[in-house]
């Protein structure tokens, strides 16, 4: 089977809670092999968690890890997790019996098709010489070393274009435009529990920029985001109105994010306002911005490429699930954006699955 036939067959499944053991002995394999290539066949190693099922389980649980199963048809051959608040590889591995077949460069270019193409960390041993190459070949380069202990010790690589708009970018844009900064510091003065601003307030800022027009559009809402378990729909709302009245200017629209999952079909109870966003329809929506001890904050768990780009595609979450497909397509009929953006390209192929 040559390389080419390999591309056809990978693909990528959610883990999930039942995948802990497969998980454990994808990464002892993993981590063991690479360890013995460098120190010997009598050595076995891997960081804190990687035999016992901790790392498997973090990878599972955790807030900020997008974890997927790597399968080449019906077989378990790797698995793969991003850090979607740092953008950032957290684990990598595919199985030492499937190396060299280009199954790790197909996978990358699934995730950079779901997650963005550019603003990409990983770190990984200093001493591993295969992965730097690797890494290289997907376009990343080396920025710095961490020291872990006198043995321990790892390589930074970053994967970016500057040309492209960057989350840098985005926070020079922001602060060249003294109502977005205003707006910002009302937010933060609040003091709401993880509270952001969020969604289209960002989004066609952005893509006015980028149409040299800075300024920003109060014709539409503006999102404010947070979570807190303690604050009540009725007190919601009483934020909501206090911010109306005081800053009548605006169409303030605030809602608590561990109330949102409702209006999200099939979708469990959020855990953050982070998490609330990673789950929101289309990718150019999937961006939050706030104020954090006075420096700008972006979150955009699927990159920035959609809004570069001006397009509409829906996020992989939306696309796991019928309702939820229904629900972009339903949105994308109301919305009407392309009346005020006629370069914007709707994706258009979700809407007949």
């Amino acid at each position: 089977m040559d390389r080419g036939e390999w591309k056809m067959t990978i693909w990528l499944e959610p883990v999930t809670e039942t995948d802990t053991e497969v998980l454990t002995d994808i990464l002892m394999k993993s981590f063991n092999s690479d360890t013995q290539y460098y120190f010997g066949d009598n050595e076995v190693g891997g960081p804190p968690g990687y035999d016992d099922g901790t790392i498997a389980q973090k990878l599972i649980k955790s807030e900020n890890l997008i974890s997927f199963m790597i399968y080449r048809e019906d077989e378990r051959v790797g698995c793969i997790s991003i850090n979607s608040y740092e953008r950032e590889i957290a684990y990598f591995c595919v199985l030492p019996d499937y190396h060299q077949k280009g199954i790790g460069r197909t996978v990358w270019q699934q995730i950079e098709s779901m997650y963005g193409t550019n603003e990409w960390l990983v770190e990984t041993p200093d001493y591993s010489l295969k992965n730097h190459a690797f890494y290289e070949k997907l376009g990343f380069v080396k920025i710095g070393e961490k020291m872990y202990s006198p043995v321990a010790k790892s390589c930074v690589f970053e994967k970016i274009d500057k040309d492209k708009l960057t989350r840098d970018k985005v926070k020079k844009l922001i602060k060249q435009q003294p109502e977005f900064m205003s707006l910002l510091r009302i937010v933060s003065e609040l003091q709401l529990n993880d509270g952001w601003i969020v969604a289209g307030t960002i989004r066609n800022y952005l893509w006015n920029s980028l149409l040299d027009n800075h300024v920003l559009d109060t014709s539409t809402d503006i999102d404010v985001a947070f979570y807190d378990v303690a604050v009540s729909y009725e007190k919601n709302r009483e934020i909501e109105e206090h911010l109306k009245q005081v800053y009548p200017t605006y169409k303030w629209e605030v809602k608590n994010q561990i109330y949102m999952n409702g209006h999200n079909p099939n979708t469990s109870t959020y855990m953050s306002t982070r998490d609330a966003v990673y789950h929101y329809p289309e990718k150019c929506t999937a961006i939050a911005i706030r104020l954090n001890q006075g420096e700008i904050e972006v979150f955009c768990p699927y990159g920035l490429d959609d809004i570069e780009q001006f397009k509409v595609t829906p996020t992989p979450y939306v696309m796991r699930d019928k309702k939820r497909i229904k629900l972009y397509n339903d949105r994308q009929k109301t919305k009407k954006w392309q009346e005020k953006y006629p370069k914007l390209t709707i994706n258009y192929e979700a809407m007949v699955k």
